[in-house]
C-alpha cells in the first residue's frame, strides 16, 4: 500500500493530513495509568516517524508525555523532522492563564521536551478569570523570544477566538471533533467561526467508536471510515487520533489514503446528522470549560 499523500497546513508548515495525539503514550491520563515503560513507547514514536506521521500534539498534564518525547529527541535527534506541539493551561481546581503561569509552563516544556522552541503552543483551556489579551499578550512576547513559533487555543468560545486572534494571529484551534461529536458546529458556530478567520482545525478524539461500520466499500475499519469522513469535511480539518498499539497508528494514518465518493460522503453525512447522541463530553467540571468565555479587558 502506498503512503498517504494527503497533507494539512497549519501556518507555513505542512505535513500528512492526521496527526498524532500523544494523550495516552503519556502513563497517566487524568490519572488513569496506562504504561511506564520508555522502550516500547519509543518503538511508537520510531514507527509514527517511518509513517511520515510528524505533526505530534502533546501537553504537560499528559502524565510523562512530554518527557518521553524529549527523550525520544535527545535519543534520535530527530527535533527538526517533527511538527511539535503542546499546551499549558489546563489544572484541576480551574485553567490558568495568567502571564507568569504561562512563562513558568513555557520554560517547564521547553525543558521536559529538550527543545529550544515550539511549532504550536496551545492554551490548553481557557481560563475564564483572566482576559484572553492578558494570556495572549504573554504569548505574543514568546513568539518574538523565539520559544514559539505560532499559537493556538484549545476549546475555545467563537467570542474568545476572535478576541485572541485581533491580538495575534490564531494559527489552529483543537477540540473534540468525530461524526458522533459535532458541537464545535453548534456552540455558536465556532467551526465557522475558525474559516472565517483562515484557523485550522485539530480534532483530537475523532473516532466513533464503531457507528460508522459498513457504510463504505473499502474493506476500511469504522475509525478508519471515521478518520476519512473528518478528512472529507474541509482541508482545515486536522484529526490527531491517539494510541499506543502500532497496528492502530498504521491502520489511522492509513485512512488518509481513503477517498470517499460523493454519494458516500453524502451517505455518511445523512447519517451523522440523523443520529442523536444525548449527554455532555464530560463530567460537570470537566464539561464547564469548554468554548469559554473571559472577561472584557479594562
Amino acid at each position: 500500500m502506498s503512503a498517504p499523500t494527503l497533507n494539512r497546513q497549519i501556518g507555513d508548515s505542512v505535513f500528512p493530513a492526521i496527526g498524532y495525539g500523544a494523550m495516552g503514550l503519556g502513563g497517566r491520563t487524568y490519572g488513569k495509568v496506562v504504561s511506564s515503560e520508555n522502550e516500547p513507547r519509543f518503538k511508537v514514536l520510531d514507527r509514527l516517524l517511518e509513517l511520515g506521521c510528524t505533526h505530534w500534539d502533546t501537553a504537560n498534564v499528559y502524565g510523562d508525555s512530554e518527557e518521553l518525547i524529549g527523550s525520544w529527541f535527545k535519543r534520535t535527534g530527530q527535533r527538526d523532522k517533527i511538527f511539535l506541539a503542546t499546551k499549558f493551561g489546563f489544572r484541576p481546581n480551574g485553567p490558568c492563564g495568567t502571564p507568569e503561569y504561562v512563562k513558568q509552563c513555557l520554560e517547564e516544556s521547553l525543558r521536559k521536551l529538550n527543545v529550544d522552541t515550539f511549532d504550536l503552543y496551545y492554551v490548553h483551556r481557557i481560563d475564564k478569570n483572566t482576559p484572553i489579551e492578558v494570556t495572549m499578550n504573554a504569548l505574543v512576547e514568546l513568539v518574538k523570544a523565539g520559544k514559539i513559533r505560532q499559537i493556538g487555543l484549545s476549546q475555545p468560545s467563537p467570542a474568545t477566538l476572535r478576541r485572541a486572534h485581533k491580538v495575534h494571529p490564531i494559527a489552529a484551534i483543537q477540540v473534540e471533533y468525530s461524526p458522533f461529536e459535532r458541537a464545535i458546529e453548534q456552540n455558536g458556530h465556532l467551526l465557522e467561526t475558525a474559516r472565517e478567520l483562515g484557523v485550522a482545525i485539530v480534532a483530537y478524539s475523532p473516532l466513533s467508536k464503531g457507528l460508522l461500520t459498513g457504510q463504505i466499500k473499502h474493506n476500511a475499519t469504522s475509525g478508519q471510515v471515521a478518520l476519512a469522513y473528518l478528512l472529507a469535511l474541509g482541508d482545515d480539518i486536522i484529526p490527531i487520533p491517539g494510541s499506543q498499539r502500532i497496528e492502530y497508528i498504521e491502520e489511522n494514518f492509513a485512512a488518509a489514503q481513503i477517498k470517499l465518493s460523493p454519494e458516500e460522503f453524502q451517505s455518511l453525512k445523512e447519517l451523522v446528522n440523523q443520529t442523536k447522541i444525548d449527554g455532555d463530553q464530560y463530567p460537570p467540571a470537566l464539561q464547564a470549560m469548554l468554548y469559554a468565555d473571559t472577561p472584557e479587558l479594562s
